[in-house]
């Protein structure tokens, strides 16, 4: 009997094994591999914001980007000036965004607006007056008008993470200011967002017709891996990814979580080593083919960042605790308490 369970398990864990494997191999090669683009959109979801020709947008198509000062926010900035967009800048330091509106308007010829704006402290009293800021814009002063901007692309990209041995030792101040960037800030941007990212893909006239709208979520490692180093960036990273997941199910607009695992930035004080660890720019780059090809959901933008996750998975949640746990210390000298 005992021989027959044993042979009976083992069997269960080989057929397991066999199929874990089999899983990520497809995920894989769908996604990164050169199966992917057969089965992509045989047009670029970004080549789609307006009825100009593919090489060269309709310029009044904008982007906005929250978090845009620096790291992946400045990335995404700097991608979609290179491929025609607009940009609303948004984040805390109004010196960078405006070095930063400098330099895009010098080096790709594009329109800047900028927002100064703490999110943690967006609430639903004051969440029209930010999105009327970012929709609305005095950039065409000379003519003494305030232009309406189109706004075809939302990057939710601003967000706080700590590490932590006690969650008790963050401070209150600073666990208020995640739980309003991370979660809060994202649900009352969407909620005003969407249907005017909705409302433009049936917007049509003779000279300007849009067929796609997006908006990209930051999602993390931790987002669907608890991870025992950094408790309450875990619970509002899995609200990111449960959040976007869901409401993409509802809307038209395209939503994709992006999941930077080991990015350079001002929260990851680690050196790109061109692999395992990314520069902001290549995190973005991948992330943005993503939503080209579109039919994906979520990404970690490069083949082996989801390989790590998906090798995670494999693992009991409470190996994953403990591992993490352990880890404290190693995570805590990447991350930056600024």
């Amino acid at each position: 009997m005992s021989f027959q369970l044993n042979k009976t398990l083992t069997d269960l864990l080989k057929y397991y094994i066999i199929l874990k494997a089999i899983h990520i191999f497809f995920k894989m090669t769908t996604k990164y591999g050169p199966i992917s683009n057969l089965i992509s959109r045989k047009t670029s979801l970004l080549d789609t914001f307006s009825t100009s020709s593919p090489n060269k947008r309709n310029r009044s198509t904008w982007a906005a980007v929250t978090g845009a000062s620096s790291g992946i926010g400045r990335a995404y900035a700097l991608a979609l000036a290179s491929q025609g967009f607009n940009l609303i800048l948004i984040a805390r330091r109004r010196e960078r965004l405006l070095a930063l509106a400098t330099h895009l308007k010098d080096t790709y010829n594009v329109e800047t607006h900028i927002v100064v704006s703490d999110l943690s402290k967006l609430n639903s009293t004051n969440t029209k007056d930010l999105v009327d800021q970012i929709t609305k814009s005095d950039i065409y002063s000379n003519r003494n008008i305030v232009s309406n901007l189109d706004v075809g692309i939302l990057i939710c990209n601003a967000g706080i993470s700590d590490v932590n041995y006690s969650f008790t030792n963050e401070p209150i101040h600073r666990t208020e200011a995640m739980v309003m960037t991370n979660c809060t800030s994202l649900a009352l941007l969407v909620h005003e967002f969407l249907p005017r990212l909705e409302q433009r893909m049936t917007r049509s006239s003779s000279n300007f017709t849009c067929t796609s709208s997006a908006i990209i979520t930051s999602g993390a490692l931790n987002s669907d891996l608890p991870l025992v180093s950094n408790s309450l960036s875990s619970g509002t990273k899995a609200f990111v990814r449960n959040f976007t997941l869901s409401v993409n199910e509802t809307t038209p607009v395209e939503m994709l979580c992006g999941h930077p695992l080991a990015v350079e930035s001002e929260i990851l004080e680690v050196k790109s080593d061109g692999f395992w660890i990314l520069n902001a720019k290549d995190y973005v780059t991948g992330v943005l083919n993503t939503l080209r090809k579109g039919g994906t959901r979520e990404t970690y933008s490069v083949w082996q960042h989801e390989l790590i996750h998906e090798s995670l998975l494999l693992w009991p949640t409470i190996v994953i605790l403990k591992g993490s746990r352990a880890c404290t210390k190693w995570f805590a000298d990447m991350v930056s308490k600024e």
